[in-house]
């Protein structure tokens, strides 16, 4: 993600509130992770300083539930209020199982600690909080990186909402309007002005050709990811607690999930879109994982 935070579990370290990434970690040359990155230390941070986080996505509009019905998010256990608590988002791609980012599970000591929110498009009212019973990583994932960002959690009570994966190649994506949905940030600071619903965003394909370019990202750009946004000028993007959550393609035959909120140099930024992974490469490793629950 984009912000930089104090570490509970580093005592000493003093709070730095600088915006800089959506997993999206702290801009490196050679992409790794500052323990202040991680989302989940994020929120227990907040929760032991009482913190809410600033929760809008840059450039986006509040949305209804009823719009996103697979939208969920990931909280923290241990802190009831879900204005602290939530660290990144989901969506529900099966009767039992939310797709998220990796990255997003790093730090979380075991499932007990984190559970999922749904029924709901603002995080101080309504809701569930539904117990996990286990989480998957990708097994080529490693916290050093971005690539194979992308993780499986499973509810121990059954979820409504499904989106169906994108299947097809991203060959289709060339001038397509993708929309981004979560309770992300542009920035956080004690007694932030809030809103606390549920945005969305629209985010126009930006092909490899622009955004793996030298001023762009560059070879940090695999084959596993796309980018989405206003290239030339910026200002509509996935930020800070969006990571993990949808995005997805209106077409004639329904609506699909093709990418998952993964990384990005700053928020909003001109030339600098937000990283997404490509739902479509992970299809087979998704049924198997969920034992042909999702296919």
């Amino acid at each position: 993600m984009r912000a930089k935070h104090i570490n509970p579990f580093v005592p000493g370290w003093t709070t730095i509130l600088l915006v800089v990434m959506t997993f999206r970690p702290a801009i490196f040359s050679t992409p790794q992770i500052a323990t202040t990155d991680i989302p989940y230390k994020r929120a227990v941070d907040r929760h032991l300083h009482g913190l809410s986080s600033n929760t809008r996505i840059s450039g986006g509009h509040d949305a209804k539930l009823a719009d996103h019905p697979w939208q969920v998010a990931l909280v923290a256990a241990d802190d009831s209020d879900n204005t602290r608590a939530e660290f990144c988002g989901g969506a529900v791609i099966g009767e039992h199982w939310v797709l998220t980012a990796a990255h997003c599970l790093l730090g979380v000591p075991n499932q007990a600690a984190i559970k999922i929110l749904v029924g709901t498009d603002t995080l101080d009212a309504a809701g569930r909080r539904l117990t996990v019973d286990y989480f998957k990583p990708h097994e080529n994932w490693v916290k050093t990186g971005h690539d194979f960002d992308i993780a499986l959690v499973h509810s121990s009570e059954v979820l409504t909402g499904t989106v169906a994966l994108w299947k097809g190649t991203d060959a289709q994506f060339e001038n397509q309007t993708f929309v981004v949905s979560g309770w992300g940030a542009i920035a956080w600071k004690p007694d932030p002005p809030r809103s606390i619903k549920l945005q969305a965003v629209p985010v126009k394909f930006v092909g490899k050709d622009l955004c793996g370019s030298p001023v762009s990202y560059g070879s940090r750009l695999t084959d596993n990811m796309f980018c989405a946004g206003d290239y030339k000028n910026g200002g509509v993007d996935a930020c800070t607690y969006d990571s993990g959550g949808p995005a997805t393609w209106s077409r004639q035959a329904g609506i699909y999930l093709v990418g998952i909120v993964s990384w990005g140099d700053g928020c909003g930024e001109a030339k600098k879109p937000g990283v997404y992974i490509k739902v479509s490469n992970f299809a087979q490793w998704i049924k198997t994982q969920t034992h042909q629950e999702v296919f």
